[in-house]
């Protein structure tokens, strides 16, 4: 005879919100295309970065497989930025936006090796003028042109080039190593510096010199002829193979001081009297002649 009621009690429920993840795989794009072929495998240990949606940036690097997980994520929108690796261009995108409301998401990266040339570099090789000898170029000591050198080693085929009007030469396109260079000989000089000289470059070009200095020869000293020594006349020698004969007329008779002096001589006279004249001593003697 009354009227009934009840009651229902009810709780709510917290429910937590969803949490998603994020997956970030980084290929080797082979081809450049843009797209994962199935011949590219993955890339571990590059870096990515997660952002976005008020949630703490999060660093991780990429697995064997080329992967790494972003987890415990809110519904929302997130960036995924890859970092950078030297030798390497990137072909999709640097950054890519991932949005995730009730699933999680995944994103790709793929990335191509960039083939870099070997870096070459260059010898020098350097000649000049060793004046003083003593192995190192001083201002005074130009260079010295026309020289050959040699450059052999590091599997490069053998290079001969001469030096310029600066004494110089340039061995060119030279990959990092260990290289010879050989100078060549030339007629009048010696080598100051080792003929042969190694040189290692692995960063940088390098040079090298070579002193070289001029042989002087001495001019010979003319050896003067031997004058031979007068041999003393024995008076008491006669001397009947020589005869002198008396020409000319003057107003000296052939007496006194010219007479003995050609007697001295081991001289004797023929000829008569009446031609006999001379005018001097010097006369007299300058008209001998010796007849056998």
């Amino acid at each position: 005879n009354a009227n009934g009621s009840v009651e229902f009690g009810n709780q709510r429920v917290i429910i937590p919100p969803s949490r998603y993840t994020i997956t970030s795989f980084k290929y080797e794009d082979i081809n450049g295309d843009g797209n994962k072929d199935t011949n590219e495998g993955p890339v571990s240990g590059w870096s990515m970065t997660l952002t976005g949606n008020n949630t703490a940036t999060i660093t991780q690097n990429t697995g064997a497989d080329g992967r790494t997980i972003f987890t415990n994520l809110l519904a929302g929108t997130y960036t995924v930025t890859e970092g950078s690796r030297e030798g390497w261009r990137n072909i999709t995108p640097v950054v890519r936006t991932v949005t995730i409301s009730n699933a999680n998401g995944s994103v790709e990266f793929g990335n191509q090796r960039v083939i870099i040339p070997p870096s070459r570099y260059t010898i020098t090789s350097f000649k000049y003028e060793d004046i003083n000898g003593d192995g190192n170029k001083d201002t005074n000591e130009g260079p010295v042109s026309g020289w050959s050198m040699t450059l052999t080693g590091n599997n490069t085929a053998t290079i001969t080039q001469n030096t310029g009007a600066d004494g110089r030469t340039i061995f060119t396109n030279l990959l990092a190593g260990t290289y010879t260079v050989t100078e060549g000989s030339r007629e009048g000089w010696r080598n100051i510096t080792p003929v042969v000289r190694t040189v290692t470059i692995s960063n940088a070009n390098d040079s090298v010199e070579f002193g070289n200095q001029r042989v002087i020869t001495p001019t010979p000293t003319p050896v003067p002829t031997p004058i031979p020594t007068p041999q003393p006349v024995d008076p008491t020698t006669p001397t009947t193979s020589t005869y002198v004969e008396l020409i000319g007329k003057g107003n000296m008779p052939l007496t006194g001081p010219a007479e003995a002096a050609a007697g001295a001589a081991g001289l004797t006279f023929t000829g008569g009297a009446a031609w006999s004249w001379l005018k001097s001593k010097k006369a007299l003697l300058s008209a001998l002649r010796k007849i056998k």
